[in-house]
């Protein structure tokens, strides 16, 4: 980092600090010496640095009270942080909402109400947005309202036409995947346990929680088999050994498969999306992705793996592009959708931000066998 960038941090940290203590002129001087402080190449580190100061500042002079001022910093922080510029959307968040409020205090309402939605693109679940949002399409004209209605309507990764028969919670899963609607499907286990797992024609198969019937996997199966019957000696008599506790003997006389290679996405007993992972060989291979319930990643229990074995703790720049998307859109989301059954909280936060189109991913259809 040059002599200038860190002259620009300096005043950045000063600026910060006026801040803090509300003295909101001081804090305006040091933002701008940071500015002016930054070397005239457009690197990438001084582009984010300056979109950052710059996003400061409107956040000052939007508390000063100067909404046209905080406009014009809001708006070229904006034109830095184009999709193409390696920055985080947090930015962008931050520039698109002091741009909204300083708008609405400019009775540019529209405009205001359009930054708003744009916002809430990248964080459909924020509720001081919401609320501002909410505020200003109320303060809408009618006819301006039916016309963004119109128009404006929310993208199809923030509001999907799509309507499902189940809620992504049923228990009844096994009910809905072992009829007639599926023609060559088969009713078995796996051998990671006694979850009942119906595999379709297509290689595709869905597992629910034993004694729960709410959905545990969706993920790729290997041709189903019968397991053979294995022996025992006890109490000096040879004795076949029995099968899982939880389902006997139909262990033996229902097919086991084993999970196959692909994407595997796997759920909570609340029917929230709890893992991401891909296998190559019968092997991890690749990210492996634990989620909360909001459909935040869980860093701490997040790897990497090749071949099965551990070869690096998480963080964020180890997240291969379209990762996420291509699990959601290959796996998750068509074959909920051929099942009726609706995306959870956290899957639907995952499209929203992410930016996949759940209309247009199309309904598993498994191929007669």
């Amino acid at each position: 980092m040059g002599e200038a960038c860190l002259q620009s941090l300096a005043s950045k940290e000063a600026g910060n600090a006026a801040l803090k203590a509300n003295d909101l002129e001081a804090a305006d001087a040091h933002y701008t010496a940071a500015l002016e402080a930054l070397p005239g190449n457009a690197d990438c580190e001084s582009q984010l640095l300056r979109a950052t100061l710059l996003c400061n500042r409107a956040h000052t002079r939007h508390l000063h009270g100067e909404p046209k001022r905080t406009i014009e910093d809001a708006t070229e922080a904006l034109q830095l942080l184009q999709p193409s510029a390696p920055c985080s959307d947090r930015l962008r968040i931050k520039a698109l909402y002091r741009r909204a409020l300083s708008r609405e205090q400019l009775g540019e309402l529209q405009g205001a109400f359009e930054d708003l939605n744009l916002a809430l693109r990248l964080t459909p679940s924020s509720s001081g947005i919401i609320e501002a949002a909410q505020r200003l399409k109320a303060s809408l004209p009618p006819s301006a309202s039916r016309e963004a209605q119109q128009t404006k309507r929310p993208p199809p990764h923030v509001c999907p036409l799509w309507e499902p028969l189940h809620l992504f919670n049923t228990k009844d899963v096994m009910r809905i995947v072992d009829s007639k609607g599926f023609p060559g499907r088969c009713l078995g286990f796996t051998m990671l346990g006694s979850d009942p797992t119906v595999r379709f024609a297509s290689g595709m198969g869905v597992t629910a929680h034993h004694g729960d019937g709410g959905l545990a996997a969706i993920w790729p199966l290997g041709a189903p088999r019968q397991l053979p019957r294995t022996q025992q000696l006890h109490n000096g008599l040879v004795q076949d050994m029995p099968g899982v506790p939880e389902v006997g003997e139909d262990w033996f006389r229902l097919p086991n498969m084993e999970p196959g290679d692909g994407f595997h996405v796997m759920y909570g007993r609340s029917g929230d999306l709890r893992w991401i992972s891909f296998r190559k060989s019968g092997e991890l291979h690749g990210s492996r992705l634990r989620f909360d319930t909001s459909g935040t990643l869980v860093a701490g229990e997040c790897a990497v793996f090749q071949h099965g074995e551990l070869v690096e703790k998480w963080q964020d720049s180890l997240l291969p592009k379209g990762f996420i998307e291509q699990a959601l859109m290959q796996v998750a989301i068509p074959v909920k959708k051929a099942l009726g059954i609706g995306l959870s909280f956290g899957e639907r936060r995952l499209c929203a931000e992410l930016e996949v189109n759940i209309d247009a991913v199309e309904a598993a259809r498994p191929p007669s066998p």
